[in-house]
């Protein structure tokens, strides 16, 4: 990929800016009376701290809540990656120790239901799917844990038969479900199976598996869920997992819903949330939704996921009930959802309804549904995403003739910062792919998942064998952003075919180890008796995926956990199968937790630009009024843009960097959501007009406010850095000042950058002062070898879009005379951004910035790559000197020609854009 051509692109942290230093004077000379100029040397620094540096130069250090995107404080509870963050451990011969991280974890998954071996296993953890060993196009997956019938002869699903779509049963519910979370607050995601069981004297309970498989030595507890009678024989039970009482450990939700009684219209569900206390795992809320069902005495079935829909640290519980009546497909079949979030005294719906997509004002209601969660607009909360069939039919085609296939709808709710309005919404009608009215299948589930598929750091939406960037417009199938084949859907040619929960599952998991969602899928059938892992390579031309194959693995054939027979496509299976991502041993993991400690940091004065007076003087009749020094942006034919600073959407992080400094030891790119909150609570582009004084030099100079969240090691592939901090650094609006040279001087830290002698040698309302022709050639070609040499080491010649040597020569114009007269002379430069020519004036440094409470390690300023400092001069710059005219009584003996020059000058490890003039006396 080239690079984005060098004046339009810096990356610093997000904000604009337009620098404009027009001229107002002290006063007129004009009669050549006024008093002259000093050049005492500037004061010594009087501040003792950074911040009092700040407060003196102007900026308000005062600690201030950061904002959310809808401008509220964030609540003290907030942590902008979760509590605890799991980071990958990449080798990388480009970074100085030779590893970096990435976010993310390398994930084993969990399999029930079916199994990989001979081993009468009812419940395994493999290890990715990819890391096996292949033979003859298969893999063998590596077994890390396993539990089978013997150790747990109860965790058996009943066969009830009657599956197909002409059964009394048209979607059969589960009696056991699994998930992962951190339960111990170790940072790992263990698993939990809850499962029902019916004793033979009549009586039934849920019992609760929670194993934490950490190698090598896994622990298992089990306990009763303590259920109310009332409730069994369970037709279906659902789990999920998530911190939903704030304490920075996961709970588990389970939720049942009973089988339907003759007589009684409404089918109950109730929720059950266990947590894990000193004495082992305890029930700790109930909740009875007490839904009236929109269906006479309904079958129900179940879906269930965890979100943080604010910006609080607990999360809430999104629930999908759907309905149906046994034996019935057509007008059979309801779904709703439930938002629902915990209290000091219990469970609260928070949000309700049917599931239903409005699209060009018609209703697209679904009647069966799945649901997932993720943040979708990049903001730190997440939205809900629903996605089921408006119709479940028996056969390929819609009972709508205008329409070829089934009625699909997909439909995002927001959070509670919009009161779960809808933010998306797609209907499409489509076939599955081999189905055909000769050999139809009965679809009466939709698999759901968010994932970033293609690695572009935005979710897409999975649906069965569609992955979607986004809610489309017009046809799912037309422009999917991947398209599985046929097979994970469909695969036997059977007239009595269906696809729901039942006979097929979807996980979302890094089974391939580069940091890039992949989807797994299993379908129950004779033909296709694999766990497939699928994978995306995006196209450049379109940036569609081209789906491959990742890895193979061949379920074991001989039978079932649940089935007597040895056919796993026999019509009365029913293994309701089960994939769930678990992160249990410590491969190339380091895992960070928040330790609640926020602050509010400033970066040091940066300095942007440093602009010298111009070539005034008191004493000789000159109009002192007009001069002025401008530097700014320019229209063009197109469009207007300004002269910007920019802060870039990666979160910086560093060992140490959370205290009083230190080296990084490992620095890592984090580019997340939050990245976008960025540019709505804390200005992007910033339009800024400064007013200097004709006979002083002036410093541009920019400090970054930082919200520093620290994260502590709790888990490192080196035992030395447990414990050692992590800082989170969020930007907020750069600020941007001016200041005379001298004051700049007098104010900043002693060890920092000072604008000198090295810089100027003028003093200002000195004409006599100012460089002349020949040391303005001088410091150009000094400063252009200087550069020359420095880009040859910071680009590389092949993706550069610009010639390192031939852009560095630096600008200028003139000379001209000054004027006489009452009027003034202003010479001008401009920049005009042009087919990647003139990048004379691109920064590009890295250097310590200090901070009020620490360091910022390694901070980047320029165009190359990924820059934390980033500066833009849009499609035109001006470069403006403005001089007085001289009165006709002094104009013989002071006349003088100038010219303007400009240039970058590379100071105690810092660059910054210098804006002089040269003089030629001409008395």
């Amino acid at each position: 990929m080239r690079r984005p051509h060098a004046l339009t692109k810096y990356v610093f942290f997000g904000v604009g800016l337009m620098l404009l230093l027009g001229g107002c004077s002290s006063g007129s000379d004009q009669d050549g009376t006024s008093d002259g100029p000093t050049d005492d040397p500037p004061d010594e620094p009087v501040n003792e701290t950074l911040v009092d540096t700040l407060n003196a130069l102007g900026i308000d250090t005062t600690d201030t809540p950061r904002l959310d995107d809808r401008g509220n404080p964030y609540p003290d509870s907030y942590a902008p990656l979760g509590t605890v963050v799991a980071m990958r451990v990449f080798e990388d011969a480009a970074e100085p120790d030779g590893e970096r991280l990435e976010m993310g974890r390398a994930e084993e998954l969990l399999l029930a239901g079916f199994r990989l071996d001979a081993r009468p296993g009812v419940m395994t953890v493999v290890d990715d799917l990819t890391s096996g060993s292949v033979s003859n196009g298969q893999t063998t997956s590596e077994i890390l844990f396993a539990r089978n019938r013997e150790e747990l002869p109860t965790m058996v699903e009943r066969n009830t038969g009657g599956n197909l779509a002409s059964g009394p049963r048209v979607v059969q519910g589960t009696r056991r479900d699994a998930t992962a979370g951190d339960f111990s607050g170790n940072g790992f995601r263990s698993t939990a199976v809850a499962y029902a069981v019916d004793y033979s004297d009549g009586t039934s309970e849920i019992r609760l598996l929670v194993t934490d498989a950490k190698a090598p030595a896994p622990t298992v507890t089990e306990t009763a869920v303590p259920v109310d009678p009332a409730m069994f024989p369970i037709n279906d039970l659902r789990v999920a997992s998530g911190d939903f009482d704030g304490d920075q450990k996961d709970e588990i939700a389970i939720v049942i819903a009973r089988e339907p009684r003759d007589g009684v219209l409404d089918t109950p569900v109730r929720l059950y949330v266990v947590d894990d206390a000193s004495t082992g795992y305890v029930l700790w809320r109930t909740f009875d939704p007490a839904l009236d069902s929109a269906l006479a005495s309904p079958l129900i079935t179940l879906s269930i996921a965890a979100a943080r829909l604010d910006h609080e640290i607990d999360s809430e519980l999104v629930l999908v009930v759907n309905e149906n009546v046994e034996g019935s497909l057509e007008n059979g079949f309801a779904t709703r959802y439930l938002v629902l979030k915990s209290g000091p005294t219990g469970l609260s719906v928070l949000s309700s309804g049917p599931i239903a997509a409005l699209i060009d004002e018609q209703e697209h209601v679904a009647v069966v549904a799945d649901v997932a969660t993720g943040d979708l607009d990049g903001d730190s909360v997440d939205e809900i995403v629903f996605a089921g069939l408006e119709e479940v039919v028996a056969n390929c085609a819609s009972h709508d003739s205008s329409v070829d296939g089934l009625k699909h709808v997909l439909v995002g709710l927001g959070n509670r910062y919009n009161d779960f309005a809808q933010v998306g919404a797609a209907a499409s009608a489509f076939r599955l792919p081999g189905c055909d009215d000769a050999n139809p299948t009965v679809l009466r589930f939709t698999h759901t998942n968010l994932l970033d598929f293609d690695g572009d750091g935005d979710l897409d939406i999975q649906v069965n064998h569609l992955v979607l960037d986004g809610f489309p417009a017009g046809a799912w199938t037309a422009a999917p952003l991947a398209q599985l084949p046929q097979g994970v859907v469909i695969a036997s040619q059977d007239p009595a075919a269906w696809y729901d929960r039942s006979n097929s599952t979807m996980a979302v998991s890094d089974q391939t180890g580069d940091a890039v969602a992949d989807i797994v899928t299993l379908l129950m059938d004779q033909n296709e008796p694999f766990l497939k892992v699928w994978t995306c390579d995006p196209d450049p031309d379109n940036g569609r995926c081209n789906v491959s194959r990742a890895a193979i693995v061949a379920l074991w054939p001989d039978d079932l956990d649940t089935t007597p027979s040895n056919n796993p496509a026999n019509d009365t299976s029913h293994v309701n199968p089960i994939i769930v991502p678990v992160d249990v041993d410590n491969d190339d993991v380091v895992m960070l937790r928040y330790t609640n400690e926020h602050r509010l940091d400033f970066t040091e004065p940066i300095v942007l630009a440093v602009l010298a007076a111009p070539p005034c003087e008191f004493g000789i009749g000159q109009n002192t009024d007009a001069c002025a020094t401008a530097w700014g942006s320019a229209t063009s034919a197109t469009a207007e843009r300004t002269y910007k600073v920019t802060v870039s959407g990666s979160a910086s992080f560093g060992i140490g960097a959370a205290g009083a400094g230190g080296s990084f030891k490992r620095k890592g790119k984090l580019s997340f959501e939050a990245s976008h909150e960025w540019s709505k609570s804390y200005e992007l582009t910033r339009s800024l007009s400064f007013t200097t004084g004709p006979l002083e030099d002036s410093v541009v100079f920019t400090a970054v406010p930082i919200d520093r969240y620290s994260y502590e090691t709790i888990t490192s592939t080196d035992p030395a850095e447990l414990g050692v901090r992590y800082s989170i650094d969020l930007p907020r609006s750069v600020i941007q000042l001016i200041a005379e040279r001298n004051f700049y001087n007098a104010n900043i830290q002693p060890d920092a950058l000072h604008i000198d002698e090295r810089v100027f040698t003028h003093v200002p309302g000195r004409v006599s002062s100012y460089p002349t022709a020949s040391e303005k050639d001088a410091t150009l070609l000094r400063e252009r070898s200087r550069l020359s040499d420095a880009r040859y080491t910071l680009f590389d010649p092949l993706l550069s879009m610009f010639d390192p040597v031939e852009a560095l020569g630096g600008m200028e114009t003139g000379p001209i005379s000054v004027g006489q007269g009452s009027g003034a002379t202003e010479l001008g430069l401009e920049y005009v951004e042009t087919y990647g020519q003139g990048n004379a004036l691109e920064l590009a440094f890295e250097f310590e910035s200090e901070t009020a409470y620490g360091a910022l390690v390694g901070w980047s300023v320029g165009l190359a790559g990924e820059r934390t400092l980033s500066i833009s001069h849009g499609d035109s710059t001006t470069y403006a000197g403005t001089i007085g005219s001289i009165d006709s009584a002094h104009f013989a003996d002071n006349r003088y020609e100038f010219g303007l020059f400009v240039y970058l000058q590379a100071l105690d490890g810092q660059e910054f854009e210098v804006v002089n003039f040269w003089v030629d006396q001409e008395r």
